[in-house]
């Protein structure tokens, strides 16, 4: 462990070609000059097991630090005992996170940014027993369906696995649906009149009939069956699904530049 804790420079600080100890502390240090880490660097040891060099920077000047994140990691207690500590500690990750975002440190943004989402959810003191279950259930689904937004391609995946598991599943109860539930007249009209004894005018028309359930932005409300109440929910689970997969898959287009780039 090396300790500047209290310290003052005022001249450059240069750790040039510097091996990185276990835990390095910065707390409550005084710069006029910039502190630069950049090309600081691991033992060979560290580096074999994925170890990082700890770095404290509560109430430091983080604005005066220059490092990317790769070999380093904010330290923390694995329990917070206090909430002051808890908000030191935010505050740390939140001024960090604008130092490399206006250095334009994108990779080290990224692993800084999903490091302090799981530290508001699993170590935040404030939090009740309820609401810890609810951030916890929250960060594990945001962190499958796009990993906090920066892998928002996933949802091509996920809306080609909906789109066939409710074929599938439509195809099964098929007759049913369109018989008793939501008829949509242009399958009807166009398949032959023994469809449902045709296994590929089957499976043709409850690929369609679930594609127009879940990419279309309005369904015929006069073509649905009420009285099928569990039926009725089935398909409108379905389409809220779909508009949710259509939502972001327009946000990715518009986001990634796909038109016009």
């Amino acid at each position: 462990k090396v300790i500047f804790h209290n310290c003052k420079f005022t001249s450059n600080v240069d750790f040039d070609d510097s091996t990185l100890p276990d835990t390095i502390v910065f707390s409550k240090i005084k710069s006029t000059e910039t502190i630069d880490l950049t090309n600081t660097k691991l033992d060979s040891t560290k580096t074999v097991n994925g170890q990082k060099c700890l770095i404290n920077l509560i109430n430091a000047p983080i604005e005066k630090f220059n490092f990317t994140y790769d070999n380093f990691r904010i330290y923390k207690p694995d329990t917070i005992p206090s909430i002051l500590l808890y908000q030191q500690l935010n505050s740390v990750y939140e001024q960090l996170l604008k130092n490399f975002k206006n250095r334009g440190y994108t990779s080290s943004y990224k692993i800084l940014d999903l490091e302090h989402q799981r530290f508001k959810t699993f170590q935040n003191p404030n939090l009740s027993t309820t609401e810890l279950l609810i951030r916890k259930f929250l960060f594990y689904v945001n962190k499958l369906w796009h990993n906090h937004g920066y892998n928002k391609e996933r949802i091509w995946g996920y809306t080609v696995i909906f789109l066939l598991l409710f074929s599938l599943l439509n195809l099964i109860f098929f007759p049913f649906l369109i018989n008793e539930v939501y008829d949509i007249k242009q399958i009807r009209n166009s398949a032959p009149i023994d469809f449902f004894n045709s296994p590929v005018w089957r499976f043709k028309s409850a690929f369609f009939y679930t594609a127009i359930i879940f990419f279309g932005l309005k369904m015929s409300i006069g073509n649905i069956n009420f009285k099928n109440g569990f039926g009725v929910f089935y398909i409108f689970f379905q389409y809220v699904v779909g508009l949710i997969c259509l939502a972001y898959l327009i946000n990715f287009i518009i986001s990634s530049n796909l038109i016009g780039a």
